[in-house]
């Protein structure tokens, strides 16, 4: 705002405002406004801008009045004068704390509109990568490549401290495991809690205070580990976390997350040094895991051909008999044993494992293939088949190819009544039907061995005797066949029938 009070004395005692003249001989002023030194011809205040002129005018305006009109008048116009004047001024120079603000460069709102948009981008992903869906993906991620991220877990437990280190059984028993995994991430993302009760998926606090935290909250487990002999060693993952001192020894350790561990028991007994170890998974804090040291010895039946294996170990080749022995061999509470068959060049099937317990000592353990028949189906199926057979020979009528429940034997084959193979065996009892030197047919089928094959299906070697039924004597030939067997509903039908060789072929007297 002016000062009208210092504006009157200025304009009272203006003759203070001019001073001798100059070197060029006219008078000096001074700028009625701000108080620097003016020419008298100047029309501007070159300090302020104030309008020198103008006030002039204004001055001799007033002095050129009638007498009636007093200094007071006179002063008050010099005071309005000047106000307006100042207004002019700060209106020009845009500088006074009331007058107008001059408006941003074009550059600045290019920059503010920057930082807008940013902003709003910034948000609008923020919502989207911390959301409950996307995190629980990048979790799931994280374990898929074994690589757990601790600040994605929490737990309340205070002992257990959280870490890549102590994720990792975790990650690498899901990783392994497929369809838990696929059932883990599904179980979190539906209910917020694994199926064993040990993993919740929940908010638990905000990520740059806008954005929520979700966190996989571990419940620990502290299992039990027992052994059955003083001066045991007990290491879990390779460190040290007992030693027993006595034989019935057995102490909880924890907190672990769960998944899987490997315990291991070393020690001397009786002069031999014993080791029971194990991979086992962790999800109970009510487990005892069972470290004793014991042997045991075992016969396994499998197919011929196969390479036995004993908790990952390669024992060696099972014998023409189909059985392995096993002898002495360290058991441990998860022991289990299996078997791969070479089918083709570079390829080879796995059996299913069989878990050996304590009481499997000086006994026999099955091993088997998936959808592989066994040997008691395969003689059935070929008894069946031969059998039926072996009618049509004596009758010559095809309606006889039925088995002993009078179901059609060419639904044991693969395509029915238009299988090749089927139809070579009717034919041929057939032909024995016609055949005046025969009066009687037998064909005894013996199965020796069944292995596995490609794509799941099953190797039948077997052996096929005829006997001829002639005048005086029988003529009796045997011959070695393989059949193809696959699995179809629940139901194993021949895919092929192929001749090996002549094993025998002579004549009995009667």
């Amino acid at each position: 705002m002016i000062n009208l009070r210092s504006n009157r004395r200025m304009i009272m005692n203006n003759k203070k405002f001019f001073a001798a003249p100059t070197d060029q001989g006219s008078p000096q002023s001074f700028c009625p406004n701000c108080g620097h030194p003016v020419g008298s011809n100047d029309t501007f205040c070159g300090n302020c801008g104030f309008d020198l002129k103008k006030f002039r005018q204004g001055k001799q305006s007033a002095q050129s009045r009638p007498n009636g009109k007093d200094e007071r008048t006179s002063t008050t116009a010099g005071v309005n004068q000047s106000a307006e004047n100042s207004r002019q001024l700060r209106h020009n120079a845009g500088e006074s704390k009331g007058g107008p603000k001059q408006s941003l460069p074009r550059w600045a709102w290019w920059i503010i509109g920057a930082i807008v948009v940013l902003g709003i981008g910034g948000y609008v992903w923020g919502n989207h990568y911390y959301s409950r869906e996307a995190t629980l993906s990048r979790i799931i991620g994280n374990i898929r490549s074994n690589q757990p991220k601790a600040k994605d877990y929490t737990t309340s437990d205070p002992s257990l401290k959280l870490n890549s280190t102590t994720l990792k059984p975790m990650s690498e028993y899901l990783k392994g495991n497929h369809q838990q995994l696929a059932k883990f991430q599904s179980d979190l993302k539906k209910s917020d809690t694994s199926s064993d009760g040990r993993f919740t998926y929940t908010q638990t606090g905000k990520r740059w205070l806008m954005f929520p935290k979700y966190q996989i909250r571990v419940l620990p487990v502290y299992p039990k580990v027992s052994t059955n002999h003083s001066g045991v060693k007990i290491t879990l993952d390779g460190k040290q976390i007992a030693t027993s001192n006595s034989t019935t020894y057995d102490k909880q350790i924890g907190p672990y997350v769960p998944g899987n561990y490997q315990l291991k028991a070393t020690g001397d007994v009786s002069g031999h040094h014993m080791v029971n170890s194990g991979t086992y998974h962790f999800d109970s804090s009510s487990t005892d895991y069972d470290l004793s040291l014991r042997t045991v010895s075992f016969n396994v039946n499998t197919a011929p051909g196969s390479t036995v294996y004993v908790d990952g170990k390669k024992m060696g080749e099972v014998s023409s008999d189909g059985v392995y022995s096993v002898t002495d061999m360290p058991w441990n509470d998860n022991m289990k044993v299996y078997a791969t068959y070479p089918v083709s060049k570079g390829k080879v099937v796995t059996s299913d494992s069989t878990k050996i317990s304590y009481y499997d000592d000086q006994s026999s353990v099955d091993v088997t293939y998936p959808d592989l028949i066994s040997k008691d189906d395969a003689d059935s199926l070929m008894s069946s088949v031969y059998g039926a057979i072996t009618e049509v020979s004596q009758s010559g009528d095809t309606d006889d190819a039925t088995d002993d429940d009078g179901d059609d034997v060419e639904d044991d084959f693969d395509g029915g009544s238009n299988s090749t193979d089927y139809q070579d065996l009717i034919k041929m009892a057939e032909g024995y039907h016609k055949n005046d030197d025969i009066e009687s047919v037998d064909i005894d089928p013996d199965v020796k061995s069944v292995a596995p094959g490609v794509d799941g299906t099953s190797v039948v070697n077997f052996e096929l005797t005829y006997t001829f039924g002639q005048d005086d004597h029988d003529h009796i030939q045997k011959f070695s066949y393989r059949a193809v067997v696959k699995k179809v509903n629940d139901h194993y039908v021949i895919s092929s029938l192929d001749g090996l060789s002549k094993l025998d072929d002579h004549d009995e007297d009667y």
